[in-house]
């Protein structure tokens, strides 16, 4: 597999509503660390740093493969430890998890990289459950759901915590569930999950501080899957009932179901963005379809076949993905106007994360022996 070097840069300038009007696209190649053979991208932030994690497969199975967890700074990645690159703040901060079935039960791990240096970030009596970590605020709040040993479902995350200030406490909100999701914080620390308690009460959608949590109100019968917050506490989520699910966001504590009537909000932390608008997909005509909720209204974004929208930037800028002869291409959307982000050979891709400046990230589909990752900037 051929790897371009990081002075490589594919500019492609399209032609947008105007003869006049142009956005030149800039894409680069995001490489794994020396002697790795691929690389695969998850998140951004606004000074263009990007985590994922670079990958060697075994050389024979059953032995493991090498996954390490790195931090992308212009085209140089740097090796944090084990693991893989999930969440990114503002000031470069990476959470990675590595999990581990090798030596029997599945062990999870959690870790910071912060001031060049990891730290461990696994909550204490932590049981045999992958817990999903994904978000890392701007002072390194970091919230997750796991499994505790002792707890009577070996099976499911059913509790929810927090990492704040080097200390790991539960979230204070009662009854224990069956199914928990608590893995998205916005910059100021501010935490948001939902939970089905075991006991057989209504689910529910909660948001904690660093002092108090609350549960808000519900926007229907049916499990819930929170996806994102911003920094005015709207919430973003998508609405199980049965096998249908609606896309639904909390503005002022307040659920409105937003247009679709089978619909699901992108499983990003940056879903939602600070003025709200919602991105995600509904189901029209059959075909998965990427939307922009705006202002509460569902905004067709003109993209072809099976499609679904990934984030949106505060700008209104909205990211994702679209079916071109069978295979899924990554898009911008600004203004109304369409754009595809290229790929060397057109190979497939998807993006995963926007910043506020116009830069994307995003990784190949299909095998994870040969996944790359590549940078987008556009302007």
């Amino acid at each position: 597999m051929r790897w371009l070097t990081s002075a490589y840069i594919a500019v492609i300038t399209f032609a947008l509503a105007a003869p006049s009007a142009h956005a030149a696209v800039a894409v680069e190649e995001l490489p794994p660390p020396p002697g790795m053979v691929a690389a695969i991208v998850s998140a951004l932030n606004d000074a263009g740093q990007a985590t994922g994690a670079g990958w060697t497969p075994p050389p024979k199975w059953p032995y493991p493969g090498t996954l390490l967890a790195v931090r992308w700074d212009g085209t140089t990645p740097t090796v944090l430890g084990t693991g893989f690159g999930t969440g990114i703040n503002r000031r470069g901060d990476v959470v990675f998890t590595i999990a581990d079935s090798q030596a029997g039960p599945l062990v999870t791990t959690v870790s910071v990289w912060a001031n060049g240096q990891a730290a461990d970030r696994t909550p204490p009596l932590r049981g045999a459950v992958f817990i999903p970590v994904r978000d890392i605020s701007d002072d390194d709040v970091i919230p997750l759901a796991y499994h505790r040993q002792g707890d009577p479902d070996p099976y499911y995350n059913g509790r929810a915590g927090s990492w704040r200030n080097g200390t790991f406490a539960d979230v204070p909100l009662s009854p224990q569930g069956t199914y928990i999701y608590h893995s998205t914080a916005n910059h100021r620390g501010t935490t948001a999950g939902s939970r089905t308690p075991s006991d057989g009460s209504p689910p529910f959608v909660f948001r904690c501080s660093a002092t108090r949590c609350v549960q808000l109100p519900a926007a229907g019968s049916g499990s819930y899957a929170v996806a994102a917050l911003n920094e005015s506490d709207a919430v973003a989520a998508t609405l199980r009932q049965g096998t249908n699910t609606q896309a639904v966001v909390w503005i002022a504590d307040q659920p409105t179901v937003l247009p679709g009537d089978t619909a699901a909000v992108a499983d990003n932390v940056r879903a939602i963005n600070n003025t709200n608008d919602v991105v995600g997909w509904r189901l029209d005509g059959g075909v998965h379809k990427a939307t922009l909720w705006h202002g509460g209204q569902a905004v067709d974004l003109g993209t072809s076949g099976e499609s679904e929208a990934v984030a949106v930037n505060d700008r209104g800028d909205v990211i994702g993905w679209q079916t071109i002869d069978g295979q899924p291409h990554p898009f911008d959307w600004h203004n109304g106007v369409l754009i595809g982000l290229p790929t060397p050979g057109n190979l497939p891709a998807k993006p995963t994360a926007l910043n506020n400046t116009g830069v994307v990230v995003g990784s190949t589909t299909g095998d994870r022996d040969t996944s790359r990752a590549f940078r987008w900037t556009i302007s």
